[in-house]
């Protein structure tokens, strides 16, 4: 339609220009056509647990003890199995990555992983976030919050009124010399946790 337009006069080259900035995608051209589509059954044990933090025989157990669908549709029509669905969203939440990380695993195109993991933790929320908004006075009322603080401050914490813990896994970006340097850095992760 741009390039009609400027062929017939409508628009200067100028406008052109503008218009075919603007309504140009901005997403990278990732080689999502270069992988297989997921399956659960070509992932290995460890794999699984290594990306989903979740046990491959726990996986489909997880989707029934959620009532998790055989399927997701997105708005756009994109389809997901539900156990694809599961494992996008515990890959996401697992540990912090990129959209773009995932294509070789999920064999989809980014803003499709993006689409099926905000439609899956939307129908999680929207069909389990009652669980949490009832039960949270009942768990985490002053009383008990002091209790669980007391209970991780005897077992040697180093804070007496936390109850809660940031995930302690640090990844180390740099081959070190000697132990006390890595040791020194770790010890400074863990400071900066506390924060």
């Amino acid at each position: 339609m741009l390039l009609l337009s400027l062929q017939n006069g409508w628009i200067s080259e100028e406008e052109f220009l503008i218009l075919y900035e603007a309504n140009t995608s901005k997403n990278l051209p990732f080689p999502h056509g270069n992988y297989s589509r997921f399956e659960l059954e070509n992932i290995d044990e460890a794999e699984c647990l290594r990306e989903f933090r979740v046990r491959k025989s726990d996986v489909p157990c997880l989707k029934v003890a959620l009532g998790l669908p055989d399927a997701f549709s997105c708005e756009q029509r994109s389809l997901a199995e539900g156990t694809e669905g599961l494992c996008i969203v515990l890959k996401r939440l697992a540990y912090p990555c990129r959209y773009s990380d995932m294509i070789h695993r999920f064999g989809r195109p980014v803003p499709e992983i993006s689409m099926i993991c905000n439609h899956v933790i939307d129908w999680i929320y929207d069909h389990h976030s009652h669980k949490i908004t009832e039960w949270n006075f009942n768990i985490l009322n002053p009383a008990l919050l002091e209790t669980y603080a007391a209970a991780v401050t005897q077992k040697g914490a180093a804070l007496n009124n936390c109850f809660g813990f940031v995930d302690g896994t640090v990844n180390v970006s740099e081959c070190f010399r000697n132990v006390s340097e890595m040791f020194q850095n770790v010890c400074e992760c863990f400071r900066r946790q506390k924060a």
